[in-house]
This record gives C-alpha cells, structure tokens and sequence, in this order.
C-alpha cells in the first residue's frame, strides 16, 4: 500500500505548482469581481486584463493543466460586466 501511495505521489508531483497557481488566479478574479475596495469599472476591467495577461503569458511553462482554469475565467465577461455595472 505504501508503494502505490509513493507511486501516485510521485506521478502527480509535477502538478501540484501548476494547481497552486490555478488557484491563486482563479482567487485573484473572485476578488477582482467582488470588488470589495469598491473600485470603479475602469480600474476593474484594466485590472481583468492584466490577469488574463499573465495568465497567456505563463500558460506554456505551466503546462495544460492550467487550461481548464484559463478557460473559465476568459469566460467571466459576460458575468464581470453584470458586475462591474452594479458598481457604478
């Protein structure tokens, strides 16, 4: 049993940095969208954009695991304009 713990810990190593980043990305973009300090629109969308840029930019050296996480916060739009506009 310990062997095939070993095993499974030792294949999945590798994604463990690329699920850690995923996860600090998608936290950035719930706090961006919940707007808490109450910024306004513009800020808030240059703000998106620039997580979306580095995103783009370390996708590769991140490895595809990443994609899932990518895809769905390219896909907040549509939802971040519902909420930027309860902001202003």
């Amino acid at each position: 049993m310990q062997r095939l713990v070993q095993a499974g810990l030792t294949t999945t190593q590798k994604l463990w940095l690329p699920i850690q980043q995923a996860y600090a990305w998608l936290h950035q973009a719930a706090h961006l969208l919940a707007n808490a300090e109450q910024h306004n629109v513009t800020t808030l969308q240059q703000e998106y954009q620039l997580l979306l840029e580095t995103m783009t930019q370390h996708q590769d050296e991140l490895g595809a695991s990443l994609l899932l996480c990518y895809t769905f916060v390219k896909s907040l739009p549509a939802m971040e304009t519902a909420s930027f506009s309860a902001t202003r």
